[in-house]
């Protein structure tokens, strides 16, 4: 558990399930973390300048913008250009390769444990592993 003085990271899920987004929450939570929501890729770049988070989750199937234009988005933004982006998918082979070039830091594939989604945390935010 972090210790109260101690500012906990702040994580920003973009994700369109409601089921989804609701499991990520309540298990980041419990984990410690700060998470910021946004159901899809143009609501997830208004959060990301508003709320600066530590690292940004990003689905890419999702409605009024995808993950891969909203990354491409963020990554023209100086403040966003070093926020770890973790791309979540259940795509595989060639296409994460054309999605890493938009800007992702690293994927997940899904489905996925959720130990997945920590081990990401704590290897892009280092402080992660120590404020816990």
């Amino acid at each position: 558990m972090k210790r109260p003085t101690e500012r906990r990271l702040k994580i920003l899920d973009v994700q369109d399930d409601p089921c989804m987004r609701m499991l990520v929450k309540d298990y980041l939570e419990r984990e410690g973390y700060e998470v910021v929501q946004a159901s899809d890729g143009q609501q997830g770049i208004e959060a990301a300048l508003r709320e600066k988070p530590d690292l940004i989750l990003m689905n890419f199937m999702m409605p009024v913008m995808d993950g891969d234009a909203a990354t491409r988005r963020l990554r023209e933004h100086p403040q966003m250009r070093d926020v770890p982006i973790i791309l979540n998918t259940a795509c595989q082979g060639e296409i994460i390769q054309e999605l890493m070039a938009s800007g992702f830091t690293d994927y997940i594939i899904l489905p996925c444990d959720p130990r997945q989604i920590t081990e990401m945390i704590q290897k892009y935010c280092p402080a992660a592993g120590r404020s816990r």
